[in-house]
C-alpha cells in the first residue's frame, strides 16, 4: 500500500509533522489541490523541511529510502527522488541550516547515521565515509545552528553521540558517547549551538549539556531535569 503526505496551506507558515503539516492558525486550514501525495514507500517515519521550505525529506523505514519532494509555492509537492539510506529502518531526519546536507539515522543494527549532499533539485549524493557508526537504535538527529556539529540519541545504550561535520558532509567522532537518561529519544540545540536538550523517555526527564567550541558534552548542574510523574 503507498504512504502519503497530507499538505495544508497555512496562514503565515509551514510545519512539518511526520505524515501531515500542522496549521499555525487553527482557524485557517485549506487542503492543498492533490494532496495527500503519495510516496510510493512503505512505513514514514521522520520528515524535515530544509532551511528555505524548498524541500522536504521523508524516511521510509520498510524500504530503508530517503524521499525528497520539491515543493511548490502553493504547497504541491513534486517526487524529486528516492535514495537508500545505506542502513536499515530510517527513522529520524534533519536538514543542515545551510540545506546542503541531509542526516538520517539508522534505527536497526547495524546503528548508523547517514549524511546525503543536496542538490537544487532534490537529488541526493551520499557523503563521503557514510554511513556512520553511532551508538545502538539511534532516533534523534540535530545540526548545530552553524552546521558544524551533529547530535545523533541513542537510545539502546542511553547515549546521545557528537560528530563535526565538514562541508562535504563527512563526519568526525567526538570523543565517546556522553551518557543521558534512559531511552533517549530525540535532541535539539539552542539558537546559539551553546546548549543541547535531550528528551529521555524512559526516565521521563530532559538532560541539557553546555556544548564546547569542539563538541565536548558538559551536563548543566541538576540535570537531568523532571518533566513531571
Amino acid at each position: 500500500m503507498y504512504k502519503l503526505i497530507s499538505i495544508w496551506v497555512l496562514s503565515i507558515c509551514f510545519m512539518a509533522c511526520d505524515l501531515v503539516s500542522v496549521p499555525c492558525d487553527p482557524n485557517v486550514i485549506n487542503p492543498i489541490s492533490g494532496s495527500p501525495f503519495s510516496t510510493g514507500g512503505g512505513n514514514l517515519e521522520g520528515i524535515a523541511f530544509n532551511a528555505n521550505g524548498s524541500l522536504i525529506a521523508v524516511a521510509d523505514s520498510t524500504n530503508h529510502n530517503l524521499i525528497t519532494f520539491r515543493v511548490a509555492p502553493n504547497g504541491v509537492l513534486t517526487l524529486a527522488g528516492s535514495t537508500s539510506t545505506l542502513g536499515t529502518q530510517p527513522v529520524g531526519v534533519a536538514f543542515s541550516p545551510n540545506s546542503a546536507l541531509v542526516a538520517v539515522v539508522n534505527n536497526d543494527f547495524p546503528s548508523s547515521v547517514s549524511i546525503f549532499q543536496v542538490a537544487s533539485d532534490g537529488l541526493l549524493t551520499a557523503a563521503p565515509g557514510s554511513p556512520n557508526p553511532t551508538g545502538g537504535n539511534p532516533l534523534g538527529v540535530a545540526f548545530s545552528p552553524n552546521g558544524t556539529l551533529l547530535a545523533v540519541t541513542n537510545r539502546g545504550n542511553d547515549t546521545v553521540s557528537m560528530f563535526r561535520v565538514e562541508s562535504d558532509g563527512s563526519l568526525t567522532v567526538i570523543s565517546v558517547p556522553f551518557s543521558t537518561g534512559e531511552a533517549p529519544n530525540d535532541v535539539a540545540f539552542n539558537s546559539k549551538g551553546t546548549l543541547l536538550a535531550v528528551a529521555n523517555f524512559g526516565d521521563q526527564n530532559v538532560s541539557i549539556f553546555r556544548v564546547s567550541p569542539d563538541g565536548i558534552l558538559i551536563k548543566v548542574a541538576g540535570s537531568p531535569f523532571l518533566t513531571g510523574e
